[in-house]
C-alpha cells in the first residue's frame, strides 16, 4: 500500500517538528543583517536559526530574505527540500527543473516546469530537492520571505547553475 502524497503544510510542520524535537544543537548561523556574498545587489538575508539534527548528517536552516524591487537570485537549487513563504510583497519564480507545490490559502497545486509563478502575502511554495529555480521581485516594494531548508551538513545553501541556462526563459 502506498502512502498518500504529503501536502505543503504537512511538509512545513514536519520539517519544523524534526528540527526542534530531534535537534542536538541550536545556534545562529550568522548575525543579524549578515549577507551571503554570492547574493546579488538589492538582496539581503538573515539566518534565523540553524539546527543540527541527531543523525549528524543534516541540518535545518531558517532564513529571512529581503529582495528590493528589481532584485533577482539567479538559477539555483538546494540539496534538500525547500519551503518559501512570502511574508510581504510579491515573489516571482520560474521552475526550471524538478518539482514544486504551491499553497494559496490552503489550496494546493503542482507547479509545471517552465512555468512562471507569482506568489503574494501568505502564499507558500515547496520545492523538491535539487529543483532549479529563479527568485525575483518585479514589484515596486521590497519582498520579504522566509525559507525553510533541510540540507546535508557542510553543503552550501545555494548551488548555482551555469548561466545563462539553456532552453529556458530564466533570467
Amino acid at each position: 500500500m502506498s502512502s498518500p502524497p504529503i501536502t505543503c503544510k504537512q511538509l512545513i510542520v514536519s520539517i519544523v517538528a524534526i528540527a526542534f524535537v530531534a535537534s542536538v544543537t541550536v545556534f545562529p548561523a550568522m548575525g543579524a543583517g549578515a549577507t551571503d556574498a554570492r547574493l546579488p545587489a538589492g538582496t539581503s538575508n538573515e539566518s534565523l536559526v540553524t539546527v543540527s539534527l541527531t543523525d549528524g548528517d543534516s541540518r535545518m536552516v531558517l532564513i529571512r530574505f529581503t529582495l528590493e524591487p528589481g532584485a533577482t537570485i539567479r538559477l539555483h537549487s538546494h540539496s534538500g527540500p525547500a519551503v518559501f513563504t512570502v511574508i510581504s510583497g510579491a515573489l516571482t519564480t520560474e521552475l526550471v527543473r524538478g518539482g514544486a507545490t504551491i499553497d494559496r490559502e490552503g489550496v494546493e497545486e503542482s507547479a509545471e516546469i517552465g512555468a512562471t509563478i507569482d506568489l503574494s502575502d501568505g502564499e507558500t511554495i515547496a520545492f523538491a530537492p535539487n529543483a532549479g529555480k529563479t527568485i525575483e521581485n518585479h514589484s515596486t516594494v521590497p519582498l520579504l520571505l522566509v525559507a525553510s531548508l533541510l540540507l546535508k551538513t557542510n553543503e552550501p545553501i545555494f548551488a548555482y547553475d551555469s548561466w545563462p541556462p539553456p532552453h529556458t526563459s530564466a533570467r
